[in-house]
């Protein structure tokens, strides 16, 4: 067999399946750190790990995560901190909405804001603490601000080594043929 070693043939095994793994990885790089790990747990409560599926449902549920992104993003440059308040119902629907799967939250979403209202104040704003509610709230928060700040430095990276161009801090003005 030659120089045909145990540890040569074992690594010939592992490395194509180590390839495999890897290319599988749906989340590579920067972004797998912004939406690990898969789970939180806050006591006995597991909190989910924000997807974008999340972004269509806090619009639905006109929830302030939802105002608080929309006014970070458009203030990104300015120093005065954005206005932010939550009512209890809002609290109880985000805590509902990240302990529960993407689609548990579709199909209840479904039946209306209202259901899904009813549904968060009878699972979380009947039966858990305050405590229990704002610390998995601040998970959420935490969490959410991890995959913004990475999806940021993901864009970022892009632009400097020139894969991708963002116009909105360009200063080009961009021309285009007259219409006709």
């Amino acid at each position: 067999m030659g120089n045909l070693t145990e540890e040569k043939l074992v690594a010939a095994e592992v490395l194509p399946q180590a390839i495999a793994r890897a290319g599988a990885d749906p989340l590579p790089g920067p972004l797998a750190k912004a939406y690990g790990p898969s789970c939180v747990l806050v006591g006995d409560r597991t909190v989910r790990r924000p997807c974008s599926g999340d972004w269509p449902i806090l619009k639905a549920l006109d929830s302030p995560l939802y105002k608080l992104a929309l006014d970070t993003a458009q203030n990104s440059e300015a120093s005065t901190p954005v206005n932010f308040s939550v009512k209890p119902e809002d609290e109880w629907m985000i805590c509902w909405q990240f302990t529960h799967s993407i689609k548990e939250c579709r199909e209840l979403l479904i039946l209306g804001v209202e259901s899904f209202l009813a549904k968060a104040a009878e699972q979380i704003g009947d039966v858990w603490s305050a405590d229990e509610v704002s610390l998995v709230q601040a998970v959420v928060m935490a969490k959410l601000a991890e995959s913004r700040r990475a999806a940021l430095k993901f864009a970022a990276d892009l632009e400097e080594k020139g894969e991708v161009r963002f116009f909105r801090d360009s200063g080009e003005t961009r021309k285009t043929a007259p219409a006709g």
